[in-house]
């Protein structure tokens, strides 16, 4: 009976742990409308945003869980049908910044997300953008 189990628990480590690093069971967090688990690997913590479910004036935050925001954590398409009118950004975040009242990344290279208010009239897409996202 031993041996069954120790077989089927080595079928269950090849086929369900992703290849590389163990990724070790995170639980479902919310803070400030974001949905988010923080996934503890050997390499360290890493934030995984699920989604936002929040509306109206969004607030990005420096951090989830203790774990700092990056462009690659949050992508404008978490904010589809959520209501959002606008945005601001938490002083010191090192990843995110309001222009012309859309998302943008730190150095204004990318576009994340515009509010659908603001393109209700002219609005122009700020100097620097070099990648749109979500509109």
């Amino acid at each position: 009976m031993k041996q069954a189990v120790a077989a089927l628990m080595a079928l269950v480590l090849v086929f369900l742990l992703p290849f590389g690093a163990p990724v070790f069971a995170a639980a479902v967090e919310t803070e400030n409308g974001f949905r988010f688990e923080i996934i503890e690997t050997e390499e360290g913590s890493k934030l995984n945003v699920l989604s936002f479910t929040g509306t109206g004036d969004v607030v990005i935050p420096k951090t989830l869980g203790g774990i700092e925001l990056s462009s690659e954590n949050l992508t404008g398409s978490m904010f589809y049908y959520r209501s959002v009118t606008s945005f601001s950004v938490e002083e010191d975040n090192a990843a995110f910044c309001v222009q012309n009242g859309a998302l943008c990344s730190k150095d204004g290279t990318k576009l994340i997300f515009c509010p659908p208010p603001l393109l209700r009239g002219v609005w122009f897409v700020p100097n620097g953008v070099q990648t749109i996202g979500a509109l």
